[in-house]
């Protein structure tokens, strides 16, 4: 075995699940570029599913991370987070985020590959909402 460091841990918290999903998305975008260095150009459309609260993180963290790596973007902010009860049931983000396609100026921090399962927490405590989740590098 060779000892390697290829996961990081997030942490997030908030008063619901509409704030840990915002905070876990810009945490997301802050460890993979600098998003002051971004503009808030253009909107695309973001939808996950989940069976319950924390397959439903994971989930919305890797669709953004699928659609930056295929669509070659970059986001800043979240314009619209909601989240309601799936068609089929479980539950359903819907988010709408704004940036731009990635380009020569934004220089790119850390590549994050996937939101994994492995060591993912969801806990309520105090009324607010903590969230650990766990990204493959």
């Amino acid at each position: 075995m060779v000892p390697h460091t290829a996961d990081l841990a997030l942490a997030v918290t908030g008063e619901n699940l509409e704030e840990v999903l915002r905070a876990a998305a810009v945490g997301l975008w802050s460890v993979c570029w600098d998003v002051r260095q971004v503009r808030a150009e253009l909107t695309w459309e973001i939808t996950a599913e989940g069976r319950d609260v924390e397959t439903l993180l994971v989930n919305f963290l890797n669709e953004l991370i699928f659609q930056h790596e295929t669509g070659r973007v970059v986001w800043r902010e979240l314009e619209r987070l909601t989240v309601e009860e799936a068609p089929g049931g479980g539950l359903m983000v819907r988010a709408a985020v704004k940036g731009e396609p990635l380009g020569p100026r934004h220089r790119l921090r850390r590549e994050v590959k996937a939101a994994t399962l492995h060591g993912l927490r969801v806990t309520r405590r105090g009324g607010r909402l903590s969230a650990q989740v766990v990204f493959d590098l």
